[in-house]
């Protein structure tokens, strides 16, 4: 498991705001980034990390000291910047916590689903293969539910209309079942 896939950010925010003092957590060098494991990084470090509430660090083992050319890592580089823009644009991070027991029966690949909620406000939803995307519990209210293709960096569909106060399947994604996707689920008003 890279870092845990989101659950060690998830394990040490608890603990420092246990003790009174929450610190924020950055994940530096947790695991090698090559030239050709960009995806992996994206589904197993980059997108549980960010939605369990941590930063992170890449870490390129193999040139630590040497390394000229970045231009060799632009898929993680780009991949990164996707995910940082979704989440300045799209959520009050700094007001929200990882809550990953409301999503159940997603697919358990790379750890499963990821889950970082402002509670009846917000909820972005990380699947790392959205085969099974499993259902949500969120509060009563009305909630616009639209999909993020993390490896384009864009929404894709329609925005869906989501109603809370029960379990609500979060449905297929627009395309690419068998990847990645983030669900981002918003009260409307």
């Amino acid at each position: 498991s890279y870092a845990g896939d989101g659950a060690e950010v998830e394990e040490w925010r608890s603990k420092t705001a246990q003790a009174g003092r929450p610190l924020p957590i950055g994940m530096d060098e947790a695991i090698t980034a090559t030239t050709t494991n960009a995806a992996d990084m994206r589904r197993g470090v980059l997108w549980p990390t960010y939605l369990s509430g941590g930063n992170l660090e890449w870490y390129i083992r193999a040139e630590d000291q040497s390394l000229e050319d970045f231009r060799r890592y632009s898929q993680l580089w780009t991949y990164t910047r996707y995910a940082r823009t979704f989440m300045e644009a799209n959520l009050p991070f700094w007001e929200m916590v990882p809550n990953d027991s409301i999503l159940t029966g997603e697919s358990t690949g790379f750890g499963g689903g990821q889950v970082f909620r402002k509670k009846g406000k917000v909820y972005a939803v990380y699947l790392p293969y959205a085969t099974n995307s499993g259902t949500i519990n969120i509060p009563t209210g009305t909630y616009e539910k639209r999909w993020f293709n993390p490896r384009s960096g864009a929404f894709e569909g329609s925005a869906q209309a989501v109603s809370g106060g029960a379990i609500t399947s979060l449905g297929a994604p627009p395309s690419s079942a068998s990847s990645d996707w983030v669900v981002l689920i918003e009260a409307i008003g």
